[in-house]
């Protein structure tokens, strides 16, 4: 992994054209402000949405686990966020990438009991992914 590469590197790497149309919904002007940011600088806000969207998850992910590594209940609009907006991504993804998904399963155990009854809810869903296939 590059620790400098940008959203804009990897548009140019796939040629995305539709991405690189901005507009002006809040999504799009987020996107445009991180566009050449390092992804690696990218804040906990920045990771989360990065998920929810599914964008260039193949270096996105990577950069999101060194941050539940370090921080499992990682977040800026609310505790667990990071650790959520994970579970919004593909099934596909995780099936691909089956020690990652036994990871990020781990550390959902791990914090399972200390969270309130709404985020277990999503821990629980992130657990299963050890056992998928």
């Amino acid at each position: 992994m590059t620790p400098h590469l940008t959203f804009r590197q990897l548009e140019l790497s796939i040629d995305r054209e539709a991405i690189a149309q901005c507009g002006t919904s809040p999504l799009e002007t987020w996107y445009e402000t991180v566009r050449d940011k390092p992804i690696a600088s990218f804040s906990q806000e920045d990771l989360c949405k990065a998920c929810r969207q599914q964008i260039f998850l193949e270096t996105v992910i990577p950069i999101a686990m060194e941050v539940l590594r370090k921080e499992p209940l990682a977040g800026e609009m609310f505790e667990g966020e990071l650790i959520v907006a994970m579970k919004n991504i593909s099934k596909y993804y995780w099936l691909t990438h089956r020690s990652t998904a036994t990871e990020l399963a781990a550390i959902a155990k791990s914090i399972i009991s200390q969270v309130d009854e709404e985020l277990r809810k999503d821990l629980v869903g992130l657990e299963a992914l050890a056992s998928q296939d």
